[in-house]
């Protein structure tokens, strides 16, 4: 079974508005409400492309409630630890020229017990993992290292765990080796601490990262695909060139893709390939 982390979920709610002006009442001419969290994504285009997942992570109050149930209707399966906090809303902007104004929420504080809880759901769940994503921001009252904590629990179950972070819990988190991490370019040069974009060099580096025992590393390179490097081999997955009219969720899609082309018992490259023709059709809607 295919598992999803999101630690941090959110309900992002969209107001859109003809256009926002200071100290005046804004009339709010649209609204959608919709689960966020980068593991929901990947779990949401997985089900687009024929594999089931399990939703992992916390919710709390009546807005996790409301997340929850939306994930069940859109056919996701959600297997969240309900905590005392509310779960964190996000509020999106939109003006009629497609100006965003987002305002982002930190979310909840995790209490000891309600961790000790999602460990524990972890360690006795009756579908064993097989491939695990691991995503997202990471709530107040978690160290860090959870990432490399949770990559180290579901390895011990026998999954492929898939790391998809930035800063510190990136870097955490490779010391737990998982089997593929996937930063974009920014990402990806703050974990080395430096600045490249030549393609030489960024190979070099994530050789680095390889040899302390991720298999793969997959850095994504927006309108310019993938660049994945492994032990034995490295790809160069380039998209084509489409009219993008909106990148949010292109990664996440990406990585879905690799997930389930991995399901489907695909060659990683050809998996890689999916993860790419997946994120090129997001960016196309």
């Amino acid at each position: 079974m295919v598992y999803t982390v999101t630690l941090n979920p959110a309900l992002d709610r969209t107001l859109c508005v003809d256009k926002l002006v200071a100290n005046e009442a804004n009339r709010i001419t649209k609204e959608t409400r919709y689960a966020g969290g980068k593991g929901i994504d990947v779990s949401r285009v997985l089900l687009e492309l024929g594999i089931e997942s399990i939703v992992l992570g916390f919710v709390g109050g009546y807005t996790g409630r409301e997340l929850e149930g939306r994930l069940f209707n859109k056919g996701l399966t959600p297997d969240f630890i309900h905590i005392t906090g509310e779960t964190r809303t996000n509020v999106i902007i939109r003006t009629k020229s497609n100006q965003d104004y987002i305002l982002n929420v930190p979310g909840p504080e995790i209490h000891a017990e309600e961790l000790s809880r999602l460990y524990n759901k972890i360690k006795s769940v009756k579908r064993r993992p097989t491939i695990v994503f691991i995503s997202g921001s990471i709530p107040r009252g978690i160290s860090p290292r959870i990432y490399a904590q949770l990559t180290l629990v579901f390895e011990s179950l026998g999954a492929k765990v898939i790391v998809d972070s930035s800063g510190k819990a990136l870097k955490e988190s490779i010391k737990a080796t998982p089997f593929l991490i996937k930063p974009n370019l920014k990402e990806f040069c703050q974990l080395i601490g430096k600045e490249i974009k030549e393609k030489k060099a960024l190979i070099q580096e994530a050789k680095k990262i390889v040899k302390k025992g991720v298999e793969y590393v997959v850095i994504s390179l927006r309108e310019k695909g993938a660049l994945v490097v492994s032990a034995e081999k490295i790809y160069e997955i380039t998209p084509p060139l489409v009219e993008v009219r909106n990148s949010i969720g292109a990664g996440d899609s990406l990585v879905a893709g690799i997930v389930a082309g991995m399901k489907q018992g695909k060659k990683m490259e050809e998996a890689l390939k999916l993860g790419v023709a997946a994120g090129t059709a997001t960016v196309t809607l």
